[in-house]
């Protein structure tokens, strides 16, 4: 089969680089072979999809006074950062305090269900109750729970988040 190293899953990044580093160095050495081997698409290929396996998070365990209290993710509406504070809504409308930054979140959530709104709010896909079309192109969301602060997609990212939406 002409490979040049064998991959255990999951794929560890140091094998990952010294089998990639073995494979330039046997092209140096040899030439390209035909058909040749596009990197980009044996990376897209072996990275691991939601679908095969999921590292998304369903439950957080939220440190409220002295007590911890699991919430399942299911539950979450929207998370939103408020004096430099991230809280996620319920959607029995309560806002509890995270210990996580949105950054994180967006690294711990699934993007098929959430979505990075602006630099302060990720809101889940049931969350949004309508879109406006907006000056410049942006967009405009009601959320619910209702939040009294205005909630705006980007120009840059309204084409995204449609695409995200079903369109």
């Amino acid at each position: 089969m002409h490979s040049v190293d064998y991959l255990l899953k999951p794929v560890d990044d140091t094998a990952l680089r010294r089998s990639l580093s073995k494979f330039r160095q046997m092209q140096q050495l040899y030439g390209t072979a035909s058909p040749t081997l596009d990197l980009r698409d044996l990376l897209v290929t072996l990275r691991p999809s939601a679908s095969i396996t999921s590292d998304y998070r369903e439950r957080f365990l939220l440190k409220q006074g002295t007590r911890l209290l699991p919430v399942e993710v299911s539950d979450m509406a929207y998370f939103f950062t408020r004096d430099r504070l991230t809280f996620v809504r319920t959607w029995d409308g309560r806002d509890l305090l995270m210990d996580y930054t949105l950054d994180e979140l967006a690294q711990k959530l699934n993007p098929q269900h959430f979505f990075r709104a602006n630099r302060q709010f990720i809101v889940q896909i049931k969350a949004v109750g309508r879109v406006h079309l907006h000056f410049n192109g942006r967009l405009k969301l009601d959320l619910k729970p209702v939040i009294t602060d205005d909630v705006y997609i980007s120009r840059e990212r309204a084409s995204e988040f449609r695409v995200w939406m079903g369109e």
